[in-house]
């Protein structure tokens, strides 16, 4: 819902804050210093002030009509578009090779201006993080990390993931499959180890113990809020 509609121009806003700072683009008065109501921060161009309170009220003006997902910015919702059209602009001069993005292609450019590394035959790295791997496959699926690519795309909704077996346990969300069972109490699950993790409700288990106590935690998590008492 956006009640707040300006006068001049007809867009409309959910917030009247929102509205207030909008109209100071039509009235001339976005010029010198700006201050955010929300946490003070100041700034001398208007739009960018616009674009900032965004974050403080959620506001989010800008939605892909082809999933629904909004965003704060117009530029964000044009490069989340490419995942629908499975466009990639961005092209490696020395390979070929596309990408969705440009930080991407950057990132996948130090790749070429690496120098070669002893025994680099048996062990697979990258310069970004000096990680080293075993296997070839390995590395590729850690180098998406770096470079944001996500080549398997969901049919439904258009989220990408960097792992095939990643994209099956998402499409569970969609198809409402729940192939892991528990024989305690019936309850089932889409993944592995969510039933992992609730079978210790029943067996007890608390495997992760605090080393500043005596107490243990049946989650990870659990053991990370924790933590924070100490």
């Amino acid at each position: 819902e956006r009640p707040y509609t300006c006068s001049q121009c007809k867009e409309s806003f959910s917030l009247e804050v929102s509205l207030i700072l909008h109209q100071k683009l039509h009235t001339g008065k976005g010029e010198g210093p700006l201050t955010c109501t929300y946490c003070g921060k100041d700034f001398r161009d208007l739009s960018k002030a616009i674009r900032h309170q965004r974050i403080h009220t959620g506001e989010r003006p800008y939605q892909c009509t082809e999933c629904g997902k909004s965003f704060i910015r117009r530029d964000h919702l044009l490069k989340h578009w490419r995942v629908h059209t499975g466009e990639t602009p961005y092209q490696c001069p020395v390979c070929g090779k596309h990408f969705r993005y440009k930080e991407s292609l950057n990132c996948h450019q130090k790749i070429h201006s690496r120098n070669p590394r002893p025994g680099e035959d048996s062990q697979h790295s990258l310069d970004q993080c000096e990680k080293t791997f075993s296997e070839k496959s390995k590395l590729t699926n850690h180098y998406r990390i770096h470079t944001r690519e996500r080549p398997h795309a969901c049919a439904v909704c258009g989220k990408g993931f960097i792992r095939k077996h990643h994209l099956l346990e998402h499409q569970r969300i969609h198809t409402g499959e729940r192939p892991y069972h528990c024989t305690e109490c019936g309850k089932n699950f889409t993944q592995k180890h969510h039933l992992l993790e609730h079978q210790r409700a029943h067996t007890g288990e608390r495997p992760y113990p605090c080393t500043e106590c005596t107490k243990c935690f049946r989650y990870k998590q659990s053991l990370k809020y924790h933590l924070r008492t100490h």
